[in-house]
């Protein structure tokens, strides 16, 4: 007998603050992920601080919603110290599931200081090629590469397929 992986789909929620993140729990999301107030993206959204984020992922693991939090800072040599004691404090006090990165670098600092949960590569990093793929596969211990939205289903195919 030959067994055919399958994939279940989840349904990942965004979360900018308090109220986003506990409507995608109250909706039923599988997953949310959120940022900081510092070393995101989307600085325009509220985001969390450590302590009200620890608050929400207890929430959130206690209804067997997983939780990511974004780090998606392109990081100068003077940030990294910052950059590890936040990755720090979220190992230690908010157990997040996993990171999702923008930064390179920021897959060693985070295994360095200690997080072992996974980490993904953002669609900021713009992994859009096959080729880029095995680059990331063969050079970066990340667990999963969220591909860019501007992706056609066809490209999005050949990318899983790779």
């Amino acid at each position: 007998m030959t067994h055919i992986a399958t994939h279940q789909p989840a349904i990942l929620a965004p979360a900018g603050n308090r109220t986003a993140f506990l409507a995608a729990l109250a909706a039923g999301a599988d997953a949310v992920y959120c940022g900081l107030k510092s070393m995101s993206a989307r600085m325009e959204a509220k985001n969390f601080s450590i302590e009200e984020l620890a608050q929400l992922v207890r929430l959130a693991h206690d209804r067997g919603v997983k939780v990511y939090v974004t780090v998606n800072a392109l990081l100068k040599p003077d940030e990294l110290d910052r950059a590890g004691q936040m990755i720090d404090s979220l190992a230690r006090h908010v157990h997040p599931d996993a990171l999702i990165v923008q930064d390179p670098g920021i897959v060693a600092l985070a295994r360095q200081v200690g997080f072992d949960g996974e980490i993904h590569l953002s669609t900021l990093a713009n992994v859009s090629f096959p080729r880029a793929l095995g680059f990331v596969a063969r050079t970066l211990a990340v667990q999963r590469v969220v591909v860019p939205r501007e992706l056609s289903i066809d490209e999005i195919k050949t990318m899983a397929k790779a």
